[in-house]
């Protein structure tokens, strides 16, 4: 593993950084109409308490604890709320 300053697990602050200043000084070249960034999340119920989220590329399932009506096969909405909190 390469050496880049950082430790095992860490976030690399600086090449975050870097990343979003470049993704500021492309959006300041462009007309104010242009800089607009939209982010889609679509949500449907596959089955009762079962959901399926698109975010871009990526699915995401969620599913209620039996406690609430669900199988428990997958995080509920509330626990993916709390990790997003915590990210």
């Amino acid at each position: 593993m390469a050496d880049n300053g950082t430790s095992s697990g860490r976030v690399d602050l600086a090449r975050q950084q870097a990343e979003i200043d470049r993704i500021r000084a492309a959006k300041s070249s462009l007309a104010p109409e242009e800089r607009r960034v939209t982010t889609r999340a679509v949500i449907s119920i596959v089955e009762d308490t079962k959901l399926e989220g698109r975010l871009g590329r990526f699915r995401i399932h969620s599913d209620e604890p039996a406690e609430r009506g669900g199988d428990d096969t997958a995080p509920s909405p509330l626990q993916f709320l709390m990790a997003a909190v915590g990210f």
